[in-house]
């Protein structure tokens, strides 16, 4: 028996949709790595956290517009990445190609 409170999808939707469930378990994980970033990245921190927010700012986009999620769960999901989008600005630094940092090891 279906049930009405949760949406069916065809195969082909089911493959196109992340599982909501495991989206926002990986949002949490990122969001506490951003609170405390692990010590041994091969990345700066300015850098990684910039990476990790600007991939909860996506996750959280993806989360608010889920339909596996409840109502109030989406408008959670919606004000917490207007909140994100201040931390995850979009605009890239080009670093001049002199410069020490700007090189690959």
């Amino acid at each position: 028996m279906m049930n009405p409170s949760q949406p069916s999808y065809a195969p082909d939707d089911a493959a196109e949709l992340p599982c909501a469930a495991g989206l926002l378990a990986a949002t949490l994980t990122l969001m506490s790595s951003f609170a405390v970033p692990e010590p041994e990245v091969r990345v700066d921190a300015v850098t990684l956290r910039r990476l990790m927010a600007r991939r909860i700012v996506a996750n959280l986009f993806f989360l608010h517009q889920h339909p596996a999620l409840p109502p109030g769960l989406r408008l959670v999901a919606s004000r917490l990445h207007d909140r994100w989008q201040t931390l995850a600005p979009c605009e890239v630094t080009v670093m001049p190609a002199d410069d020490e940092s700007a090189r690959l090891h």
